[in-house]
This record gives structure tokens, C-alpha cells and sequence, in this order.
């Protein structure tokens, strides 16, 4: 929300979704493409917040013809769950398998861009929708995907960060703590950083255990070694 209300343009799609019901990503799309012709020439940054699969979008942002199951085909497949535990879970895997090809798009978007080009994805959260309730505190919730592609032209202009990310790939990151690393990827240059900073970019960055979550009341530790974000 801060980097938000801090940017040169902010176009938001909320109040569409919330006027036609239809909270579908792909809308987003155009936006990205016209705001990357728009400034084609200049260094640019775009933050796209999508809805993704998160409840209680997951209703409604898969078109029917994308569900991961037809709803009538679903009750044999999920034994041992509740009529509306199998439609949670459908619609969570069609939400999943639509966002996936929303960012298929976004990909094949950059691909084809004549500019050098880095997507980096993330999520705040995961869902638990077979837990019957969908904010159930599990390693489901908290563990959450980070996913960093690179077009050929930004590997050929970057090659130390394409091999830093390479490097990074194989670290267990955790989101309280990837500042000074995006803030590297965007170049941006940060004239004093506290000692404590370290870009997860860095070779000499070390993962964190253990770590902080939240079940819901209070904070604990989770020192679980694969317990990260």
C-alpha cells in the first residue's frame, strides 16, 4: 500500500470487480501492456496486485469453463470430505490453475518485449480450503511461492544478477526480510542501509531459523528447518 501511494500512476480495478462481480485477473492485462508501450524507453517498475486464489475471490474469479473439475464431477473424487469441502477445494484448484495461466500471459507479455525485462512473483499468504475454514494457521498458510524469470535481453545486459539469482534460487528466503534484495533488482541504490540489511542477492546471505508466525493469538516461533516463507 505504501509503494502504491507513492507511484507515478495508480490504476486500481476494485470498484469494477465490485460493480460487475467479475474478479477476474486477466483484466489487468491490458494495463500492463499499454503502461509498458507507454514508457518503453524509460526504466520502469509495476507492481500488479492480483486476487489470485484468495477466499472469497476464489467464488468467483474462475470463469465455469476454467474449473479445474466440472462442479458435477467432483463428488467422487474427494472421498471423506463434505459437499462443501469438495467445492471449496475445485474452485481453490481452478482458482490456482487460472492464475497460472493468467501469469503464463504476463510472461509470454515480457518475452516478447524488445527491453530487458525481470517478473518476480509472490504471494502474502497461502489458503487451507479443505480444513473446512479457510484461515486455518498450517505451513499451507505460510509457505508461499516466490517465483523470479528473466527474458533473454535482461540475462545478456545483467549477467552478475542472473547468476545471483541462480545462487539465490537454492536459499529459503522469508518475505519480512526481502527488502534490500528487491531494492537491488529495481536498482535502486540505498545511500545508508543498516548494518543488519542484507540482500538475499547477497553470497554471503544467510537464511534465518528460526522463524516467526502467527497462529492467529499470539506470535511463536517455528524453528521447523522447512517451515519458511
Amino acid at each position: 500500500t505504501k509503494i502504491l501511494s507513492c507511484s507515478d500512476e495508480y490504476i486500481s480495478l476494485a470498484d469494477d470487480f465490485r460493480s460487475t462481480g467479475d474478479w477476474n485477473d486477466s483484466h489487468s492485462i491490458p494495463y500492463l501492456e499499454r503502461t509498458l508501450d507507454r514508457h518503453s524507453n524509460t526504466p520502469l517498475a509495476v507492481f500488479l496486485h492480483l486476487w489470485g486464489s484468495h477466499f472469497p475471490v476464489t467464488e468467483v474469479s474462475c470463469p465455469a469453463k476454467e474449473r479445474f473439475w466440472p462442479e458435477e464431477e467432483i463428488d467422487g473424487l474427494t472421498r471423506g470430505m463434505t459437499a462443501e469441502i469438495r467445492r471449496r477445494v475445485n474452485r481453490y484448484d481452478s482458482a490456482i490453475r487460472f492464475e497460472d495461466a493468467i501469469l503464463g500471459d504476463i510472461v509470454e507479455l515480457l518475452r516478447q518485449s524488445k527491453r530487458p525485462a525481470l517478473f518476480l512473483y509472490l504471494s502474502d499468504h497461502g489458503e487451507t480450503p479443505d480444513f473446512g475454514r479457510w484461515h486455518s494457521y498450517t505451513t499451507l498458510r505460510y509457505r508461499i511461492p516466490f517465483i523470479v524469470w528473466q527474458n533473454d535481453l535482461f540475462r545478456e545486459r545483467h549477467p552478475d544478477i542472473a547468476r545471483k539469482l541462480q545462487i539465490a534460487s537454492q536459499k529459503k528466503l522469508q518475505t519480512d526480510n526481502m527488502f534490500w534484495g528487491l531494492a537491488e533488482l529495481a536498482s535502486v541504490k540505498i545511500l545508508e542501509m543498516p548494518p543488519e540489511a542484507k540482500s538475499f542477492l547477497d553470497f554471503d546471505y544467510a537464511e534465518r531459523s528460526p522463524r516467526l508466525c502467527l497462529n492467529g493469538e499470539a506470535e511463536f516461533i517455528d524453528d521447523a528447518p522447512d517451515d519458511y516463507d
